[in-house]
């Protein structure tokens, strides 16, 4: 698989998103990986929550439908913490604190999400 890519209308939100799509990938997420920078993420799919146990850094979590609209934003999740259960989410998109802020992101913006080989 290629990188995937994540965007808005307008914006790259980040150009370095690693899928984890399997059981075991969305059980460890991000915990192996020591920081997470600008233009990096990770799609968990399926997903209707998150958890930053044992991580050492605060991301953004933008939890997304089948057709990625934007259906909830949890700006600085800090470690040791676990998000909202969002029942109609179909997957999450995790990136780095600031992110969402960054980037003006907000419910029911659609994110365009490809595979970039």
């Amino acid at each position: 698989m290629g990188m995937i890519v994540a965007y808005n209308e307008t914006n790259v939100i980040a150009r370095d998103v690693i899928m984890a799509d399997t059981f075991f990938g969305r059980l460890t997420g991000l915990m192996p990986k020591k920081t997470l920078v600008d233009g990096e993420g990770m799609i968990l799919k399926p997903c209707k929550q998150v958890h930053t146990y044992f991580m050492g850094y605060s991301i953004d979590v933008i939890f997304l439908t089948e057709e990625n609209r934007i259906i909830y934003l949890q700006s600085n999740m800090e470690p040791g913490r676990v998000s909202s259960y969002i029942k109609k989410a179909n997957s999450v998109l995790e990136v780095p604190e600031g992110t969402i802020n960054k980037w003006t992101l907000k419910v029911g913006d659609v994110l365009d999400i490809s595979d970039n080989q």
